[in-house]
């Protein structure tokens, strides 16, 4: 026994430090345009912890990003309280949270199993493999890594709990549960992965309805979760409706969703940062759904002999099911972030499957995987070391990357490239007309090069898309009254006040132009 805990907490620190390495790249690079904006540009983050921010994070936080995760709004603003606008800080704390929970999961797992070095392969699989390089090297994500940590230290508690059956620990196990889902509503399905973990490998002798009554407060809580994180996307306007995208294929896309993260978790190569939807022709769905019926029909006939099997399954499945795409938010089909919990449901089968295996054979093979998803996971660090790169990679690796373009068109601008600019900013408008933000940057790109004609029909396609732009609004009024046409200029940027009543400059561009009016009668 005494020979396992010196191995355990070796292996804890192999751990932590390889981790730790891996991801040391990103406390070089900058932040990213994509979402990185909403947490590190935004004013209540950027000053910091203070009573009246927290206030706010658990009121109006939900309306700037689009989800009501508090804890993670706290988070940002204790990186702000610490080291400012840093990225270098805010990056070490993603990597920091990531190598804790990749221990946690790893203490946790040999607390409940009592397999150290099985445990060990899962928790170093969740550490270093490449599918969760997004979660960690994106600030954005901060819910992520946050959240795991969280849920980890939840499901610690509750193997406490169901071993001692104390009032303390399941106290802790709600509080915990409670945290977790105020870093990120995706953990909803938590009382749903206990009951799983009760069957196994807690084998816990009670009866059904008793687990299942003493799940109902987290149940509750969940309800509670699901309503407000509802609410928030709404009123930001990230839940797409079916006008937009059919239900039809968004249902379509759900089997093809699964059998595409099985086939990204064994070939983790072709990653990028947003996979635009595709139209999948009826034989790929029914072949999805055949794949994965077949998965589980395995794992239910082998429930009593490997029950790892079914329960790992099961894990994947259901913890994916809030982000699957029935009720879609965003514009991606998947996206590799969604797999950073779902995918331990996948290790423990490969891992508890492989352990069967003679020891010399499992090691090796455990060794050769570990190594693999190390390095190919360092390759796709780099990645993330600007916005060039990123979406550079995202364009070679898929299709019709309409997002892709578009900030690779931003990218270039900001290089004063303009010509490549404008040309991703063209096909990512053929892409998806609707794209109203390549359109306002666009006209940014074709007003400072003095195209003022251009611009003004940028940014009109901008606002007729989105009519509560401020900024589009605004530049469009200053491009206006270069051309001399105060009145147009002058209804533009007082749409622009409208729109953004606090923002000074446009209330004194506005101002300039109405005393040019006045001047002028």
């Amino acid at each position: 026994m005494a020979s396992d805990r010196s191995r355990l907490w070796i292996l804890c620190a192999g751990l932590f430090l390889g981790t730790v390495l891996l991801y040391a790249p990103t406390a070089w690079y900058g932040f990213i345009g994509y979402d990185d904006p909403l947490y590190v540009e935004n004013a209540h983050a950027r000053e910091g912890l203070s009573f009246a921010n927290v206030l706010w994070a658990f009121t109006l936080g939900p309306e700037r990003a689009g989800n009501y995760h508090p804890v993670t709004w706290l988070s940002h603003m204790l990186d702000f309280s610490l080291a400012g606008a840093r990225p270098g800080f805010h990056h070490a704390h993603n990597a920091l949270l990531h190598a804790t929970a990749a221990v946690t999961l790893l203490l946790v797992l040999y607390r409940a199993t009592g397999a150290l070095w099985a445990s060990a392969a899962i928790a170093a699989l969740f550490a270093w493999h490449p599918l969760h390089v997004q979660s960690v090297a994106w600030v954005a994500e901060r819910k992520d890594v946050l959240s795991g940590l969280l849920f980890f230290l939840t499901l610690a508690a509750y193997v406490h709990y169901a071993r001692r059956q104390t009032v303390g620990w399941y106290l802790s196990l709600l509080v915990l549960a409670a945290a977790a889902l105020l870093a990120k509503p995706m953990l909803v399905t938590l009382p749903f992965v206990l009951l799983l973990l009760d069957y196994w490998p807690l084998r816990r002798q009670e009866r059904w309805p008793r687990l299942i009554v003493e799940k109902l407060p987290l149940v509750a809580m969940a309800i509670a979760m699901s309503v407000l994180t509802v609410l928030a996307q709404g009123k930001s306007g990230a839940i797409r409706t079916t006008e937009n995208l059919p239900l039809v294929v968004r249902l379509a896309n759900v089997p093809v969703s699964c059998v595409r993260y099985l086939y990204l978790t064994a070939w983790p190569l072709d990653l990028a940062i947003f996979y635009p939807y595709r139209a999948w022709s009826a034989a790929t769905v029914a072949a999805s759904m055949a794949l994965l019926l077949i998965i589980t029909g395995l794992a239910l006939w082998q429930r009593r002999r490997r029950p790892y099997l079914i329960v790992g399954w099961l894990i994947f499945l259901g913890m994916l099911l809030p982000v699957i795409g029935i009720v879609q938010v965003g514009e991606q089909s998947i996206a590799d972030r969604y797999t950073y919990l779902p995918l331990i449901g996948i290790f423990i089968m490969l891992v508890f499957l492989m352990a069967e295996w003679r020891q010399d054979v499992f090691n090796s093979c455990v060794a050769v995987v570990l190594v693999g998803s190390f390095v190919i996971a360092a390759w796709q660090v780099r990645f993330w070391q600007s916005d060039l790169v990123l979406f550079g990679r995202a364009l070679a690796v898929t299709e019709n990357n309409y997002i892709a373009h578009g900030y690779v068109g931003k990218a270039l601008a900001a290089r004063r490239d303009n010509d490549a600019a404008l040309a991703h900013y063209d096909q990512a408008i053929a892409l998806k007309p609707g794209y109203w933000e390549v359109h306002y940057n666009r006209g940014n790109l074709l007003l400072r090069a003095g195209r003022l004609d251009e611009a003004i029909a940028s940014y009109r396609r901008a606002v007729e898309i989105k009519d509560d732009h401020a900024d589009a609004w605004n530049n469009l009024g200053i491009a206006l009254a270069t051309q001399e046409k105060l009145v147009e200029a002058e209804q533009s940027l007082a749409r622009a006040s409208a729109a953004a009543p606090d923002r000074a400059d446009i209330t004194a561009n506005l101002a300039r132009v109405r005393a040019r009016l006045s001047r002028s009668n």
